[in-house]
């Protein structure tokens, strides 16, 4: 889920240490648990479920299985952690999720795009053959920057004094001095990029606060020793700044270039430093599991799951994707999307006035809490993107929004009877418009 409006999204950076002037902030720990396999059970009686590419086939009922979404969500939020779109953790989860939707017979495409006017740049540092995650700081210049590895300490007076730092990349800690005071006593003394350190565990984003001639990006705490056995050993290191970021969407079709009448999806990037257990691993885990679900008993024409990147900097992914159905000259009947699915205790169903209605008759049917409503105030989330092209979209979420972007966001939130019934009512409307389209 996405804030929308700046005093929203400055609080949201102030959960994530983000404020450049500060040194004390805390970064949670992602929780280390071991990704379950999911085990989808027997499949369903008089079926004749699909083929895999491996030949193997998909197995498991069709219906949604809430432990395999929970595996999932183990998988994204507990194993693999912090998705920042761009980065190693976006590309580890876009090839699992990739991975999950061959599995269940489906012709599977990673599509990049570029955007930019991204708070959650992704930057790369290069440490000989090793590439190490950095998040760019707003105002930095863009380009590649190689020089020596010369420790600042806190890039102030004391740090630097002694040292020539002409043609020379600074390291320096994070702390005590505005990062923009940082790169001024660096630049000065002929630094030609800049990398600064984070106090604890974590990615963060920093602001400059003006224009910078040079690159300058933010590492995680727990890349120190790397760098300080560099700067030891008077090596060299790379900063790399792209102009534009960029970002992963996962697309699942029942065939290679088939149309899609009906997406369901959901975001799988992360704001940084946040295992975004509920925002969004929950969601993008749904959308594995329903895609499963689906396939059972034969894959269905026009229908396709996708998981965006790039939600948390502006819906940038699901974006991309509404343009390349336009290239495509078909744009969907309907979307589905899922997001924050694993807390609170009851339903919210936004969007479409019509698609609400349905939802919420078949919550009721099903027993489960529903409550047709409008997004939280200063958010949004992908279904706004289809919105906006004129397709009816509906978001399915949990009200408990308490620990998004958030540390406290890890798999101790997760409820298991919320993911059961958003996965279930999820499944009965997906069902229900795959009918309607079939009818014309």
């Amino acid at each position: 889920m996405r804030f929308t409006l700046p005093a929203a999204f400055l609080l949201s950076l102030l959960f994530l240490s983000a404020c450049s002037n500060r040194d004390s902030d805390e970064n949670g720990a992602t929780p280390s648990l071991a990704a379950a396999s999911p085990d989808a059970g027997a499949a369903k009686s008089g079926q004749t479920p699909p083929s895999t590419s491996s030949g193997t086939p998909v197995s498991g009922a069709s219906q949604h299985e809430t432990k395999n979404t929970i595996a999932h969500i183990q998988k994204l939020a507990g194993e693999i952690g912090a998705r920042v779109s761009g980065t190693a953790g976006e590309k580890q989860a876009a090839d699992y999720i990739a991975a999950q939707f061959r599995a269940s017979g489906y012709n599977v495409e990673i599509m990049p795009f570029e955007f930019e006017d991204n708070p959650f740049k992704a930057g790369l540092v290069k440490v000989g053959s090793e590439d190490i995650s950095a998040l760019v700081m707003s105002g930095s210049g863009s380009g590649k920057a190689t020089g020596r590895a010369i420790y600042v300490a806190l890039a102030d007076e004391a740090g630097i004094a002694g040292q020539d730092l002409k043609g020379a990349i600074a390291v320096a800690d994070r702390g005590t001095l505005n990062f923009s005071v940082k790169y001024v006593n660096v630049k000065a003394a002929g630094a030609i990029g800049m990398v600064v350190v984070n106090n604890v565990d974590g990615l963060y984003p920093g602001n400059l606060t003006r224009t910078a001639d040079f690159p300058v990006v933010g590492v995680a705490g727990e890349d120190r020793e790397r760098l300080k056995r560099v700067v030891a050993d008077k090596g060299s290191i790379t900063i790399e700044v792209a102009a534009k970021s960029t970002g992963v969407n996962v697309v699942a079709r029942p065939a290679a270039g088939a149309a899609c009448d009906v997406v369901v999806g959901g975001h799988h990037d992360t704001v940084p430093a946040v295992p975004g257990a509920t925002d969004n691993a929950s969601g993008a885990a749904m959308t594995v599991e329903l895609a499963r679900a689906f396939a059972a008993d034969g894959l269905d024409k026009g229908l396709c799951f996708v998981t965006f990147g790039g939600e948390e900097s502006g819906l940038n992914g699901s974006q991309a994707l509404i343009k390349q159905f336009q290239v495509e000259k078909h744009l969907p009947r309907y979307m589905v999307n899922l997001d924050v699915v694993a807390t609170g205790t009851t339903i919210e169903l936004i969007g479409d006035r019509e698609l609400q209605s349905r939802a919420e008759a078949i919550g009721q049917k099903q027993g489960s809490p529903v409550h047709p409503t409008v997004d939280p105030a200063n958010t949004s989330s992908d279904h706004a993107s289809f919105i906006q092209a004129g397709i009816p979209a509906i978001f399915l979420a949990g009200d408990d929004y308490s620990m998004i972007h958030t540390p406290n966001d890890n798999l101790t939130v997760v409820i298991p009877k919320t993911v059961e019934q958003i996965g279930n009512l999820a499944f009965a409307l997906i069902k229900e418009l795959q009918a309607q389209v079939a009818r014309g």
